[in-house]
């Protein structure tokens, strides 16, 4: 009895029926997400011995979000969204059985994963959004986002530790296909939670055409400069900090000299930072001062590439792995808790649509930027890039601290986030 009273002062969101059945179901699907991902890695370095072709794989998965999730996230605003997961979660499962029976039959290839990752990242445009948007449906008080949303990153990371260390065991047990299948039967799992769930109803969008609705989400973006600063803050992370998962198996074969194993345990190395990061932030109970927090763990982040650059020994590369994957983490997840407490509920969908937008919509451009750098110029140059420029994105950031908690301010106090305090003003609350 003492037990559950601890997680739950620790942890109220856990004491709602939809959260706990959510983020079940995530835990199960996502350790066969990443474990699918992990084999599709590992099929097209070991067919071409190239990084330029592991980048243009995350090419296509992410550049239909690119082109499509703005517009989905109009159309989101309008839709059921409960239903819309359980398409999206359905065609997900429907895809990984059809990329398993390919390798099951030996008939898979690199073109194809490439088509099947353009495939994928379609759904994901309409699927990630709705996501973000969702979470907000199943709370009863929007004062409990950030503990929602910061344990529901630290499920999508502890799944990145187990999914791609069980991958690694399903190829070396299984092939190929078993990493597929496994990813496939791990959707009944979210698809039954989804059952369960009883979401809050919300007024539905009418009247309004698709690109009247578009360019009033713009507007509402383009005059609310904390929204705009955070939206720009991910462009450039993901374009330049959120690659390295595309350096992993360089890292493994060309520098630690290693296998399939070596990558299955770095691409897990990559889920423990975040499990760090995600519950740190689920323990802060305020919205205050996040901004501080985005600021320096996107400095930390372009250390940590600059310093790997010059690494060889295993321990240090899979410490400044973690390093990296963590602050990346973090400043994400706190960009997330952050625009989901400024937003309002009508633009909801919209604006988390842009957030995908440039969280996910600019990736593709740096993978093929990280895979033509690495065929020209070698890791170690490509590492030193992207540090640099992690680290002068962060100093940009860092220098609008004082000029964004002007304008957050006012909007923490009209919802009772804040209680007037003259160390804030002194401090900043951004």
């Amino acid at each position: 009895m003492q037990k559950e009273v601890y997680w739950r002062t620790m942890f109220p969101v856990l004491a709602i029926r939809n959260v706990r059945y959510y983020l079940s179901g995530q835990l199960i699907s996502l350790i066969g997400t990443w474990a699918h991902q992990l084999a599709i890695q590992w099929i097209v370095y070991r067919e071409t011995h190239d990084a330029y072709y592991v980048a243009l794989a995350a090419f296509c998965s992410q550049i239909p979000i690119f082109c499509i999730s703005p517009i989905a996230g109009v159309l989101l605003d309008g839709w059921n969204l409960h239903k819309v997961l359980k398409w999206t979660q359905s065609l997900s499962a429907v895809h990984a059985v059809i990329l398993g029976l390919c390798a099951y039959f030996g008939v898979i290839n690199v073109p194809m994963i490439l088509v099947a990752n353009i495939i994928l990242g379609i759904l994901a445009a309409v699927d990630t959004p709705a996501r973000h948007s969702f979470m907000l449906q199943m709370l009863p008080d929007t004062k409990l986002l950030p503990q929602a949303i910061a344990l529901n990153s630290s499920v999508i990371h502890g799944t990145r530790f187990l999914g791609p260390a069980l991958g690694g065991v399903a190829i070396i047990w299984l092939g190929d296909a078993g990493c597929f299948f496994l990813n496939a039967f791990s959707f009944i799992a979210v698809l039954i939670a989804l059952a369960f769930i009883e979401p809050r109803s919300r007024p539905p969008v009418v009247g309004v055409t698709v690109w009247r609705s578009f360019s009033e989400g713009l507007s509402f973006v383009r005059t609310c400069p904390p929204i705009l600063v955070i939206l720009c803050l991910l462009a450039c992370m993901s374009f330049f900090a959120g690659q390295y998962a595309i350096l992993l198996p360089s890292l493994a074969y060309e520098v630690l000299h290693g296998k399939v194993t070596t990558l299955s345990l770095m691409t897990s190395m990559t889920g423990i930072g975040p499990i760090s990061a995600a519950l740190g932030i689920a323990l802060r109970t305020k919205v205050v001062r996040f901004g501080v927090l985005i600021a320096g763990n996107t400095m930390l982040c372009g250390a940590a590439y600059m310093t790997l650059a010059y690494l060889t020994n295993p321990i240090l590369v899979f410490f400044c792995i973690w390093i990296i994957s963590g602050s990346v983490m973090a400043q994400i997840t706190s960009s997330h808790i952050l625009l989901q407490t400024i937003v309002q509920d009508s633009k909801r969908a919209r604006v988390m649509s842009l957030y995908s937008f440039s969280l996910f919509g600019f990736a593709p451009f740096g993978s093929i930027m990280v895979g033509m750098m690495m065929r020209h110029f070698g890791l170690t140059i490509t590492l030193q890039f992207c540090g640099v420029m992690t680290l002068v994105t962060a100093l940009v950031f860092a220098l609008s601290l004082k000029y964004l908690s002007r304008w957050v301010k006012p909007m923490y106090l009209e919802r009772d986030l804040l209680k007037p305090s003259r160390l804030d003003d002194f401090l900043g609350v951004f």
